[in-house]
């Protein structure tokens, strides 16, 4: 059994996944809207691949953005590199600034090339500043 078929057998064997399944995502700004992908071959095979390299792309990402925030909780001052003085900010502060940030940032370079890198680091921020924010809760 060569490699491609093996790949094809596990593809054909695999649970399909079907496009009312998907859930409803919503774009900030935006209403609630049903996001339908295109796809050129709706064959099993290329749905099954397909699946597979969205949760692929997702666990990737989410590493990735675990790594920013223990990164940041390394090195603090590198907050800064996102916004002047949010190394100085209480974490509650914190918390309130990256998301008027994110915000701003989010309408203003989705469409850019390269505009992933800023969201993954304010996303990895945000992951600290809520670490740092339930650290300070539990202190007596």
């Amino acid at each position: 059994m060569t490699p491609r078929t093996s790949i094809a057998r596990l593809a054909d064997d695999a649970p399909v996944p079907r496009p009312e399944s998907w859930v409803a995502r919503k774009v900030p700004g935006t209403k609630w809207v049903e996001i339908r992908k295109p796809y050129i071959d709706e064959s099993p095979a290329m749905l099954c691949a397909h699946a597979a390299l969205e949760a692929e792309a997702s666990a990737t990402a989410r590493a990735v953005i675990k790594m920013r925030a223990r990164a940041y909780a390394l090195l603090p001052r590198d907050l800064d590199t996102i916004a002047e003085g949010l190394f100085n900010l209480s974490p509650r502060d914190l918390v309130t600034a990256l998301r008027q940030i994110n915000a701003v940032t989010f309408m203003r370079s989705n469409t850019r090339f390269g505009s992933e890198v800023l969201h993954i680091n304010l996303r990895g921020a945000m992951l600290y500043a809520r670490y740092l924010r339930a650290k300070a809760r539990r202190k007596p």
